[in-house]
């Protein structure tokens, strides 16, 4: 194999050698490198806030099929896949709410909302070869964009192609039956720029029934109508469907890592019964930007979705018909100068709606059965008003930001009218955010912060998969306090971020299993999370260097996560001071970036990962484990055809390991084996 790739490299550089050249860095020169989801863009190293970023060739380092490894380099993040599809993240936090999907986080995709007002987020459904960018906002950010305790991500997919027409498309192919197909065409029309692409995924899966499927169209338009208003419209329509293998026992996971989650004597497995998640979703959104001055401008958008969901389990078969929409509007003044000092100031509000209607059925092998019960439907309301002012005096850059979030819930049967259902009202919550930065040189920045986190229980925490309402589980929130130092330099080759952060929060929202594997949620007292975070590059060898190697890359990114439960009782058992389950203590991740001549690269990454507590109990741990994934490749350009083809490999080291433990599982069935050894090879086109 490794005889047959050297040949293949070989035969690349001389047909291509004459013609090729470097396609540019894994990363932007620093000082370009802006913020954008603050509204205005900004310097990334004068921001008062813990923000990484991800651009499109650091994503393209990675594997091109799934996020996860990509997103693990940013300290702080912990992005899971129990089984292909299957997605889980936390941002300096645990995964204790999310038995899948991302609760907690608020995720925004073209600067819409995917989060809806339930507050569940499909990231699996984006493609993710697709994704051009990410901005991930690390601590409560509520204060611009409502309830959450984790965090922001702001993900991407527009093509920045600004030629009047260009075309790309790929073909990947690797282990275990996987095949990814995308194809992407934008147009420019003076002032109207449409970009569309397409893209299928599908891959047998390590384990059984584990297999996906995946189908993504994407459409985008901006239309600048004006000289001073431009109008911005998105559509997204995804299906998804992934069969879901289940937990495994330790003794289980030793003996047949391979296998679905087994029979016992009162349940059938997840083979008989065909458990799998289906998803087919429509999101759209349309967002209008209108400047009346160079310093004065309003935006207003509007977004919609709608989402078929069907979940075959061990116990029953649920099905959902979901249904949200909102707007969002803020008034801007930017640049405003008052002596020495420049003021940005916005204001505005959020709204949403997600109504959904759910039924469980029994599950016949992977087909509906007779109800279990009366379908019942779920209406959940947030809005948040906000403010969002900073000021840059000399070396100081100052924030002040604040929202009002008001949520509710009502539940019912499904033929009850709106006004006899059970309504849920919270109380309204203020979430302030004031953050400081000062530049002790051109290069070293310092900056602290202090915001306010607050998250209500999701719809499908208040109604969980055991079918009992839970009007008793109250939101989780706390406050946050970070410093920290940003640094470039040395011609600005060198880019260091480091920061510290204490985090308490209180009524933190644990899951919990019973014996059928049926789900419910309690709140937990509080944790203590404290933590360390850094992310360095280091350009060893200066990019579009003369030489053999025109470019060496180090990168590193540590996190280190003391969080403890604190005033924590549960049925009689203290947990106080216990690790927070599912959140191991030390995440090193180390890469290294190779530019040589003719377009040839190569990228190879470690990434250590110490044990972790599984249960709230920490007497059982899932143990530590190091992967190794690396990726070699040769881009070269000819007239306006531009060509990567690259071969890369995961686990190259065949770690044992789970990559998402189903954490205070039922019956001990803690551990998701993840993917031994394998490797994909593929080509990109851009025309």
């Amino acid at each position: 194999m490794i005889r047959k790739l050297l040949l293949f490299i070989q035969m690349l550089f001389v047909a291509f050698g004459a013609r090729a050249q470097n396609e540019g860095d894994s990363t932007q020169n620093l000082n370009e490198v802006v913020v954008r989801s603050y509204f205005s863009e900004r310097p990334l190293l004068s921001s008062p806030a813990s923000v990484s970023i991800l651009t499109a060739k650091q994503l393209q380092q990675h594997t091109p099929t799934s996020l996860v490894s990509s997103m693990n380099t940013v300290p702080g993040i912990r992005f899971e896949e129990r089984s292909p599809g299957s997605y889980r993240l936390s941002i300096r936090g645990s995964l204790l709410r999310s038995p899948f999907g991302i609760r907690n986080v608020k995720v925004y995709y073209e600067d819409f909302p995917l989060t809806d007002a339930g507050g569940n987020t499909y990231v699996n459904l984006l493609d993710a070869s697709g994704v051009n960018r990410i901005e991930v906002l690390k601590g409560p950010e509520g204060s611009i964009f409502g309830a959450n305790t984790g965090g922001v991500i702001n993900i991407s997919s527009i093509n920045s192609n600004t030629d009047s027409i260009g075309a790309g498309a790929s073909l990947i192919g690797g282990s275990y039956g996987l095949f990814q197909q995308r194809a992407s065409v934008s147009k420019t029309w003076g002032n109207d720029v449409l970009n569309i692409s397409q893209a299928n995924l599908k891959s047998e899966g390590y384990r059984e029934n584990s297999a996906l499927k995946r189908n993504v169209f994407n459409l985008s338009n901006a239309w600048n109508y004006s000289a001073k208003g431009s109008l911005r419209s998105l559509l997204l329509v995804s299906k998804i469907n992934y069969q879901t293998p289940g937990g495994l026992t330790i003794e289980q996971s030793q003996e047949n890592p391979r296998s679905a989650r087994l029979k016992t004597k009162v349940l059938p497995g997840a083979v008989a019964q065909k458990a799998a998640i289906q998803n087919a979703t429509v999101f759209t959104g349309i967002a209008n930007e209108y400047k009346f001055s160079e310093s004065v401008r309003h935006v207003i958008s509007f977004f919609a979705s709608h989402t078929d969901f069907a979940n075959p389990f061990i116990t029953n078969f649920e099905e959902r018909k979901e249904n949200s929409g909102g707007a969002r509007t803020y008034i801007e003044v930017k640049n405003r100068r008052t002596g020495e000092v420049k003021v940005n100031w916005q204001t505005g509000l959020e709204a949403q709606v997600t109504r959904s209607n759910k039924s469980n059925f029994d599950n016949n092998a992977g087909t509906k059965g007779p109800l279990q019960k009366t379908p019942v439907q779920l209406r959940a309301y947030q809005t948040f008003l906000f403010t969002h002012i900073s000021a840059g005096y000399k070396n100081w850059v100052a924030e002040a930001a604040g929202s009002l979030n008001y949520y509710k819930y009502k539940l019912g049967d499904v033929p009850l009218p709106a006004a006899e259902l059970n309504e849920r009202k919270l109380d309204a919550q203020l979430m302030p955010r004031v953050a400081l930065s000062y530049a002790l040189t051109p290069d070293l920045n310092w900056r602290t912060s202090a915001a306010k986190g607050y998250s209500p229980p999701t719809i499908e925490e208040t109604y969980p998969s055991n079918n009992i309402v839970n009007n008793d589980l109250q939101p989780e929130k706390g406050w946050n306090y970070e410093t920290g130092f940003r640094f470039h330099g040395i011609q600005d080759r060198l880019y260091l971020d480091a920061v510290v952060f204490d985090y308490r929060l209180k009524k933190a929202i644990v899951r919990r299993q019973n014996e059928a594997g049926a789900e419910y949620f309690v709140n937990a007292g509080g944790t203590k999370q404290r933590g360390f975070e850094s992310q360095l590059f280091f350009w060893i060898v200066a990019p579009h260097s003369t030489g053999v190697i025109q470019g060496l890359q180090l990168q590193n990114a540590f996190t280190y996560s003391h969080f403890r439960f604190s005033d924590y009782v549960d049925n009689g058992n203290s947990y106080s001071n216990n690790r927070l389950t599912g959140v191991p203590q030390n995440v090193i991740v180390s890469g290294l970036v190779v530019n040589l001549p003719v377009g040839i690269y190569l990228f190879g990454q470690h990434n250590y990962t110490s044990s972790m507590p599984v249960n709230d109990a920490n007497t059982i741990e899932a143990g530590a484990y190091n992967l190794i994934e690396a990726r070699a490749g040769i881009r070269t350009s000819f007239k306006k055809t531009r060509l990567d083809f690259f071969a890369g490999g995961e686990n190259l080291t065949n770690e044992k390991y789970s990559l998402g433990n189903d954490l205070n599982a039922a019956g001990s069935r803690y551990y998701n084996p993840a993917p031994q050894r394998n490797f994909y090879f593929g080509l990109n086109a851009e025309f």
